[in-house]
């Protein structure tokens, strides 16, 4: 799935190059862009970014003096015109740290990184809510999943599904030989798809363990 990202730059060449090599690559979902310290604030609370391509140089407020703002950044990829603020940036867990002019090759690079972090990022989450809802004694783990078909409400098995596909906002439920849609992200619908029995649930905590490790 493409990462949502703000591109933040006070030169508006600077933006554009940024946005094409984002649609160019097919990773990534621009959701807004900023001129500044201060307007990328503003879009960061409304936008709510996955990733953040960030200058430094800007004025007013500076690309680092914006991260100081924010107790929790989304990530962030560093593109500046400076390769004196590197050890700064990193400092700041920077995913990575592009010179302009940017190549290509160089942003799908970092883009990768940027979804790797990302990944990790949502199975840690996703193990944390686990775990907690184990301490509860509550399950967050469904058996039928409801989906509207031509004005009717289907309930569906989840054992009886063959697989699940995302669609932007929609994912798409294989039954049979049939396929439903059902409004809804991928991303939020699989963190309750779990088997039902102690044996799979406890397999898939060590799964995930494992991976986050790696």
């Amino acid at each position: 799935m493409k990462i949502r990202a703000l591109i933040v730059d006070d030169e508006p060449l600077a933006r554009r190059l940024i946005n094409k090599y984002c649609e160019d690559s097919g990773m990534v979902e621009v959701v807004g862009q900023a001129v500044n310290g201060l307007d990328a604030l503003q879009k960061i609370s409304d936008l709510e970014p996955e990733l953040i391509f960030l200058d430094i140089q800007m004025p007013g407020v500076t690309g680092l003096g914006m991260l100081e703002m924010i107790d929790e950044p989304p990530l962030i990829i560093f593109v500046t015109a400076y390769d004196e603020y590197a050890v700064k940036a990193f400092e700041k867990n920077a995913i990575d740290y592009l010179l302009k002019p940017v190549e290509y090759e160089r942003f799908v690079a970092a883009i990768h990184r940027a979804h790797e972090r990302q990944s990790s990022k949502e199975l840690t989450k996703e193990y944390s809510l686990m775990i907690e809802n184990l301490r509860k004694g509550t399950s967050p783990w469904i058996d039928n999943i409801p989906v509207k078909v031509k004005g009717d409400i289907v309930i569906l098995k989840v054992d009886e599904i063959s697989y699940f596909e995302a669609l932007d906002d929609y994912v798409v439920i294989r039954v049979g030989t049939k396929k439903l849609l059902k409004k809804q992200t991928l991303k939020i619908l699989r963190r309750n798809l779990t088997p039902t029995n102690l044996s799979e649930f406890t397999g898939r905590i060590l799964s995930m363990l494992n991976h986050s490790i790696k």
